[in-house]
């Protein structure tokens, strides 16, 4: 519990994978394994997110191949934390009321 606390490892709650083909196609299981690999080799966190920052993204739309060689991988990844960058720039912040409270993140300032 004490390490999940002050781990700054990318945390996903719940996700929501839409596949486009036809359903006799669809292997669920093979998906779901792609999936974690893909986000297993992406660093998602914005690199100005400081360390004791959450950042809570509601929605991150982006449309990838399941099977991508390599280098197709590493620029998913580089376009995926340019995307969590953006959404950390433009995020709402609990101090800041009059920022529209739809917006896809918000970060929250840890206090120790």
């Amino acid at each position: 519990m004490i390490g999940e606390l002050y781990s700054t490892a990318t945390r996903v709650e719940r996700l929501t994978v839409r596949y486009r083909a036809p359903a006799e196609t669809m292997n669920p299981p093979a998906v779901r394994l792609r999936v974690e690999r893909l986000l297993q080799t992406a660093d998602l966190q914005p690199l100005a997110l400081p360390p004791d920052a959450v950042l809570i993204v509601r929605e991150l739309r982006c449309a990838v191949p399941l099977a991508l060689p390599a280098a197709q991988q590493q620029r998913w990844a580089e376009s995926i934390r340019r995307q969590m960058s953006v959404l950390y720039r433009t995020a709402t912040r609990p101090a800041r009321p009059r920022q529209k409270q739809q917006a896809s993140s918000s970060p929250i300032q840890a206090k120790c």
